[in-house]
C-alpha cells in the first residue's frame, strides 16, 4: 500500500476483512493513480478533495452496513 494519510490507514484497521480488502483495493487505485489529490477522512470515510473554492469537488466511499 502507498503511504500517504495514516488517518486512512488507521480507517482501514478498523474494517472487517473483506471490506479492508475493498477499501484497500479502491484506496491504493486512488493513491497510485490520482496521487495529486488531498487525502483525508470526511464524515467517517476516506475522501479524495478536487479544485478549491466553489470548485471544489469530493470523491468519497465506504463499506455501507445496510445496502
Amino acid at each position: 500500500m502507498v503511504e500517504k494519510s495514516s488517518e486512512v490507514n488507521n480507517y482501514i484497521s478498523t474494517l472487517l476483512e473483506i471490506e479492508k480488502d475493498w477499501m484497500i483495493y479502491f484506496i491504493n487505485y486512488m493513491r497510485e493513480n490520482h496521487p495529486e489529490l488531498e487525502e483525508v477522512i470526511s464524515f467517517k470515510m476516506p475522501t479524495y478533495k478536487l479544485g478549491s473554492g466553489k470548485l471544489r469537488n469530493y470523491i468519497a466511499f465506504s463499506p455501507a452496513k445496510n445496502h
